[in-house]
Parts: C-alpha cells; structure tokens; sequence
C-alpha cells in the first residue's frame, strides 16, 4: 500500500503546477498524503477559455486544504476588468525575460516591490524619465498588468490620446466628466509621457492639474512616464500654446503636485525601437 502511495505521489509530481506548489508549501509526507484527493484533482484539470477558476490548494493552520485560484482565463477576465481606463496589450514571453536580465530595470523592480510592500495610504508612485525608445511605456505596462492581476483598480493613459480624448467628450458632458472622475478616483494611476502632448494653458490647468490635485488630496497612487526630468518638464510645461509669455507659477504649481505623487528615477538604456 506504501509502495502504491509512493508511486501515485511519484506521479502526481511531475505536474510542474503541483511540484512547484508542494515546494512553495514545503509540505511534509503526512501532508502530502493527505492532500492526494485534491492534487489527483489538480492533476486532471486542464486550462481552457472557459474555466475561470482552478483547484489548488493551501496550508492552513497545519493542515492541506483545497481553494480555487484563479485559470489563465479568469486572469485575463480579471484583468481586463481592472484596467478601466485605455486597454494595453499583451507582452510577450521573449520581452518579460529582457525585461528581467537588464539590470537598470532590476532597480525599478525593485522599487515597485517596495512599494506596493507598503499599506496603500503610504505608497508613492514613480516618475519613469529617459531618453525615447529605452522602455519606459513597457515598464509602465508590466506595473499595470501586475496590479490589475493581483485585482487593484488601475487607470492608464497616455497624456496625447488623453487630450484626444477630452477634446472628443467635451461636447457630451457625461462622458466628459466620467472620464475625469475615473482618472481622479482610481486607486493606481499610470500617466504615460507626459510633456509629450501640445500643450495649452487650458489643458495643464482644468485638466491635468485638476486630476493631479486631487489625487494628491485623496492619496490615490501615481506613476508617470517621461522624455523629460520634472526639473526640464517644468520648464516645458511653462510654455503654452496659446500664450505669449511663460507661465512660470501654473508650470510650478503642476510640477509640485508630480513632486507630492512620486519619487523620480532616471532610466538609461538605448533606443530599442531602432
């Protein structure tokens, strides 16, 4: 009957999801024995685009006992459904692993990680700035999906289309102000390139400032992306297009909001697009 034991465990393990499960836990033999119903289970299950949810099990108070986690499809549902602002698309394997090796982005990994370790009224976010083409928008997207996937709230925008955007829904006054309350309310804000929009007085005042304000005032999380240090995007975001002279107060009153939400880190790198 051991030996039966023996050889059903023996089989079960070479199921990576199980082994690798067994290994997190450290399960002992006893526990192991005692878990057979559930990883037999575990074992037959497959991933299809209809399942939502999988058998796994946890450790608790000692004992193995069976939850459900969520499928590759109950992910991207999930995922999908915690992204409520612009959609992003997926990242491949071959990127993730890049991503991964390079160590200037071992060093924003890092700083992510202890962010979120923190509790959410103590999180800040981070000011992503370098040259264009070293991944800033894809390290943005990997924040995002990480989130999204662990079920937070997470708005992303790019500061172009978001001026697009705006200028679309300004006419229909519901649209226009659910989009705002969106991007004031949402738990985890990742703003995309910003100073790489046309920029006018109108638009760094009523709507960027406004967004940013608030959530400084809410201590909702935020991150940025940018071709621009603050200290060069303050200048830039002085000069509008539609004034003569510089706006030097309204550029400083935006950039102490950017100040207040993030910590900034400049990211070296060459142009991957090229």
């Amino acid at each position: 009957m051991i030996l039966d034991v023996e050889k059903i465990l023996k089989n079960l393990l070479k199921n990576k999801k199980i082994s690798n499960r067994v290994e997190e836990l450290d399960l002992n033999t006893k526990q192991l024995i005692d878990a057979i119903p559930i990883l037999i289970d575990m074992n037959e299950e497959k991933e299809d685009n209809i399942k939502k949810t999988l058998t796994s099990f946890d450790l608790i108070n000692g004992k193995v006992k069976r939850i459900v986690v969520l499928s590759k499809y109950g992910k991207k549902i999930q995922y999908s459904n915690n992204v409520v602002t612009q959609k992003i698309n997926p990242i491949d394997f071959e990127e993730k692993n890049i991503f991964y090796r390079e160590e200037n982005r071992k060093i924003l990994i890092n700083s992510f990680a202890e962010i979120l370790k923190k509790p959410f009224e103590k999180q800040k976010g981070l000011y992503i700035y370098g040259k264009p083409g070293i991944g800033k928008t894809f390290i943005m997207k990997r924040f995002v999906k990480t989130l999204a996937q662990k079920n937070n709230k997470v708005g992303f925008i790019n500061v172009s289309n978001l001026v697009s955007n705006v200028k679309r829904s300004f006419n229909e006054e519901n649209t226009y102000h659910k989009t705002l309350s969106i991007l004031k309310e949402v738990n985890y804000l990742f703003i995309d390139d910003i100073g790489s929009e046309i920029i006018s007085s109108w638009f760094r005042d009523e709507i960027l400032f406004s967004i940013l304000n608030e959530r400084v005032e809410k201590n909702k999380v935020t991150f940025f992306s940018s071709n621009y240090s603050i200290s060069n995007l303050q200048k830039l975001e002085a000069k509008t297009s539609n004034q003569k002279y510089l706006d030097i107060n309204k550029s400083i009153k935006l950039i102490s909001k950017i100040k207040a939400l993030s910590i900034e880190i400049h990211l070296k790198g060459v142009n991957k697009r090229y």
